[in-house]
């Protein structure tokens, strides 16, 4: 029921105390909110379940928890001609990419092929990132040693990243 004794029509109940209310906007945390990645923003791309960031150690990257304020988990979102994102690292200048060996690595300051990337987003949250190789798309995954990035072979293998605006 809406009061109509005024300029604007506003409802005459509340919420109940009891009642649960829930939101499915981005959530945060001590490093920032977790977002879609804009080109021209600087993220943190985090792993969804493990709550681990990826870091660049030598040309290598790796899955490892955030500590420290270094740096070597910012990524600056940029984008190219076609739509296809990368992710540079801020200490490097070095953009994520393939490393032709099953893996990914941080070792071109160039974003071409291998360091060109597309998201899917998923219904259960976060998002597949998906790395262009050759004719193909391959998605991101961690390894049995949930340290090294490699190319998932299934669905089921590939990772659930988030993205932290920072």
């Amino acid at each position: 029921m809406l009061s109509t004794s005024g300029a604007v029509n506003t409802p005459t109940f509340g919420i109940d105390d009891d009642a649960s209310v829930s939101c499915t906007t981005s959530t945060s945390n001590y490093y920032g909110i977790e977002s879609v990645p804009v080109p021209g923003k600087t993220y943190m791309i985090r792993d969804f379940d493990t709550d681990r960031a990826i870091i660049m150690k030598e040309e290598h990257l790796s899955l490892k928890p955030v500590s420290g304020t270094t740096g070597r988990w910012h990524k600056h979102c940029v984008e190219r001609a076609g739509g296809w994102l990368g992710f540079r690292e801020a200490v490097s200048g070095n953009y994520l990419g393939r490393d032709g060996k099953g893996g990914f690595q941080a070792k071109f300051k160039h974003f071409i092929g291998w360091e060109s990337f597309c998201l899917r987003p998923l219904e259960e949250g976060g998002y597949h990132l998906l790395a262009l190789d050759d004719s193909s798309l391959q998605r991101m995954g961690v390894a049995s040693d949930g340290d090294k990035l490699i190319g998932a072979k299934t669905v089921a293998e590939a990772t659930r990243w988030v993205f932290v605006k920072l």
